[in-house]
């Protein structure tokens, strides 16, 4: 079965860090959760979640396009 979360608000970082550091407690059930997550203290960038088991990994990616400006159409040429 799956589950996409969606909300047009940020994630409070200290929330979502009480979320990682008792993910089994937390989220009784999931066995992986993976995605992109928008917190509010980091707005330009985009925050990759993963989480197997006991085990998460919250990393920072990639700006977000929309964050990313006027971009040159010869880099999306081959697409």
């Amino acid at each position: 079965t799956s589950f996409v979360y969606r909300r047009r608000k940020p994630f409070h970082p200290q929330r979502l860090k009480t979320l990682a550091d008792d993910v089994e407690n937390q989220l009784p059930g999931v066995l992986r959760s993976k995605g992109v997550v928008w917190l509010a203290s980091r707005p330009d960038l985009m925050g990759l979640w993963q989480h197997a088991a006991a085990r998460v990994e919250l990393t920072a990616g990639e700006p977000w396009f929309v964050r990313m400006g006027a971009l040159d159409p010869a880099l999306f040429a081959e697409l």
